[in-house]
């Protein structure tokens, strides 16, 4: 219940010490560690440390949390579960965190021809032990891949929230999305708690929210320029550090689903956008289109 006394404190402590006074209490703080085979850094203010330590802490156990729903490389997630049972004909209820990956990556596939495709997976695996290996895939083994992959075999039924694939051997690979679905839900969380002032840089994926206190924006520095932005996703596709060199040909990570390899030497492509997993997937897809 609202305390008129309380409230009437906090209107008359607001009038005489305005925003500019009051952002003097916030303090810095920052945080990183490894997640999602990345480098995840937190970076926001806060108006002491016990806090901001508890609350950087639950952002980092969102990331578990979700790992377990997207993630392709453990066996038992979500969306493994989802793939395990392609071809099945059953209808799979998923949870509001696959739901709204899946159902923002098709989008993304229709909007793109088919240039960002989730059900690339059975590529991807591929190409992850070639680079491992070191070793060009066999013709077959491209040719049989590309068989399994198609968007449109991906079926969503928005008024039961269900999924299901086609055909038996699909499987899924939420790469494009996950990484900056992810960096959206820890914003979210952080300014469920009360944190006007945040940036999330997951590897290149960034999101930020309202300008650090008494400043027009946060300094982002992309490529030699330095940026002052607040409240927008960036992310960033192109450059790579997972690649094979095969026949004088450096093929990247990147693969394109219509040709069944990885583009060579790609270019760098940043993409601006409202979240993170929108400026994630386009970037992907603007990266592809450089190569069609």
């Amino acid at each position: 219940m609202w305390n008129k006394g309380v409230g009437l404190l906090i209107l008359v402590f607001s009038f005489f010490f305005p925003t500019t006074i009051l952002a003097q209490y916030l303090q810095r703080f920052e945080y990183t560690q490894p997640k999602m085979g990345t480098s995840v850094s937190i970076t926001f203010y806060a108006d002491n440390q016990v806090f901001a330590d508890s609350i950087a802490q639950l952002a980092y156990l969102k990331i578990d949390t979700l790992n377990r729903i997207l993630s392709d490389y453990l066996s038992n997630s979500e969306v493994n579960q989802l793939s395990q049972r392609a071809g099945s004909g059953k209808w799979i209820e998923v949870s509001d965190d696959l739901w709204a990956v899946l159902s923002f990556g098709k989008k993304v596939s229709k909007q793109s021809r088919g240039r960002f495709d989730m059900t690339i997976a059975p590529l991807s695996k591929l190409w992850r032990k070639a680079f491992r290996q070191q070793i060009f895939p066999k013709k077959e083994q491209l040719k049989a891949a590309k068989k399994l992959v198609n968007y449109k075999w991906l079926k969503l039924d928005a008024s039961t929230q269900r999924a299901r694939l086609k055909r038996e051997g699909m499987r899924l690979d939420l790469g494009g999305l996950a990484k900056g679905y992810v960096v959206d839900e820890m914003v979210e969380l952080l300014q469920s708690a009360g944190i006007q002032s945040v940036l999330v840089d997951a590897g290149g994926d960034l999101r930020i929210t309202n300008p650090p206190p008494n400043q027009e924006g946060w300094r982002i520095q992309q490529g030699k320029a330095i940026l002052t932005l607040q409240n927008t996703a960036i992310a960033t596709s192109g450059s790579t550090y997972q690649y094979l060199e095969w026949k004088g040909k450096r093929y990247s990570h990147i693969i394109h689903p219509k040709k069944g390899v990885g583009i060579a030497r790609p270019k760098s492509v940043t993409v601006q956008s409202q979240t993170c997993m929108a400026a994630d997937a386009w970037a992907s897809v603007l990266s592809l289109s450089k190569c069609d």
